[in-house]
């Protein structure tokens, strides 16, 4: 596997000139919506907009609010699948708006903030969004030959602005279908709040549903260059940084004995993204390998995980050409008792992963002998290397079921453990699958970690 090179993700140029149009408090921003041409701006007064209606905005309009804790936004209207500013285009077309500077309180009722299909070159900033009932930011790119690409969401507040039942849950930011460019960074999202959505407003069957769901999640859609028929869906060369994310302990999906997820990528490939400088409590799930297997799937690095009570693992890889490093998985800070397998792919897929690269990273474990990768797939050209494990004495690699028979080499070397370490072990041990084969070496045991 090639070094990984650090890249940088180019937004397309914002050409906004043409009138300034000023909507006084009390009026419906809508009605100077519709007014407005490409090109305009729609500007908000301190103060706050109340009973405003839902707000398609077209290609070249944007709005700017007086301050993100000066101009207040409340909705409460009930549409499924539409935000209070609804943008919309064809696969590939650009939409040239900003959103910023406003607060947008959707009272638990209203669908989300923003939802943009298909229209690209989006900057959504310095906003705080609280309280709507799917997601505060839904992207949506339906075309697998022209995604959805040059979005920018930064500086931002996002505060239990989605849903989960006992079979899902969405994200606070939720993406579906085929997206390139994307860059989401410096923002805070809490998703800690499970208080049920039964507003009178909400229709019966939607309501029930827990209010937190997952900070972000990106998914599969349908293929529009495929008759819609194909459930399938990709990202490519899109960063994420900076973040902050807030779950609490457990979600009402599975009964509550799953964690709420911070950032999950559900059956969605991935190709050269990245995700770093992050504050994770709970897991970050990158669970589909990618069919091309390209020379980068993703770079995890430089994040750190606070795990909470109730997070039992936090790390899934289930794909080939994964580099994590740098980072900080922390279990000692809230003593937390119940970790089930640190990191690995436990999601019952068979597909052989290799080029799995786990090098430079901290564990820190409060009284435990757990597995620190589980894998119920076969895996090859595994290396994990330079690692410090404080607290313990783990088993480096568990293999569950026999769908992790075949597993090639596996290197083990460079690192410091606090205790002993088993390399290689079964989740069960009435396995009979055969063991890969190990290069274990320079492995240090030392007390004295601090």
């Amino acid at each position: 596997m090639k070094n990984v090179l650090t890249f940088f993700v180019v937004l397309l140029p914002f050409t906004l000139t043409a009138r300034d149009i000023t909507v006084p408090l009390g009026q419906k921003i809508s009605t100077y919506a519709a007014q407005a041409n490409a090109g305009d701006r729609l500007l908000l007064q301190a103060g706050t907009y109340e009973d405003q209606d839902y707000i398609t905005l077209k290609a070249g309009i944007s709005v700017k609010g007086a301050g993100k804790d000066r101009t207040l936004i409340k909705v409460k209207q009930w549409a499924w699948y539409t935000g209070f500013f609804n943008l919309q285009g064809t696969s590939g077309s650009n939409g040239n708006i900003e959103i910023s500077d406003m607060t947008l309180d959707g009272q638990n009722v209203s669908w989300s903030a923003v939802r943009n299909e298909e229209l690209g070159a989006i900057k959504i900033h310095d906003i705080i969004i609280r309280n709507f009932y799917r997601s505060a930011i839904e992207l949506v790119g339906s075309s697998s030959t022209r995604p959805l690409q040059n979005i920018e969401i930064y500086n931002f507040l996002i505060e239990n602005s989605s849903n989960e039942n006992n079979i899902s849950a969405n994200g606070n930011i939720q993406a579906y279908g085929f997206l390139n460019n994307i860059m989401i960074h410096h923002g805070t999202i809490i998703h800690n709040n499970g208080d049920e959505l039964d507003d009178p407003l909400i229709p019966q069957e939607a309501r029930g549903f827990g209010k937190s769901g997952y900070a972000i999640k990106f998914q599969e859609t349908y293929d529009a260059d495929n008759g819609y028929q194909a459930v399938t869906g990709k990202i490519t060369n899109s960063r994420f940084y900076a973040l902050k994310m807030v779950a609490k302990a457990t979600s009402k999906f599975n009964g509550g004995y799953t964690p709420t997820i911070n950032f999950e990528f559900f059956n969605i490939e991935t190709e050269n993204i990245e995700i770093s400088d992050c504050d994770f409590n709970s897991q970050l799930s990158l669970e589909k390998e990618n069919s091309r297997k390209p020379a980068l799937s993703a770079y995890v690095r430089n994040n750190r995980f606070k795990v909470i009570q109730g997070v039992s693992s936090v790390l899934e890889i289930a794909l080939s050409n994964v580099v994590v490093e740098d980072n900080e998985f922390n279990w000692l800070e809230n003593k937390v008792t119940n970790v089930w397998g640190a990191a690995g792919q436990y999601n019952g897929k068979t597909t052989l992963l290799t080029g799995q690269r786990i090098r430079r990273n901290k564990f820190l474990f409060y009284n435990q002998n757990p597995i620190l990768f589980r894998y119920d797939s076969a895996i090859g050209d595994w290396i994990f290397e330079y690692n410090t494990i404080i607290g313990g004495s783990p088993t480096v690699l568990g293999f569950q079921g026999s769908t992790s028979a075949g597993s090639q080499t596996v290197t083990i070397q460079g690192n410091t453990f606090q205790y002993t370490f088993t390399p290689v072990g079964y989740v069960n041990t009435t396995e009979s699958v055969s063991k890969p084969a190990v290069i274990n070496v320079n492995n240090n045991k030392t007390n004295a970690i601090n």
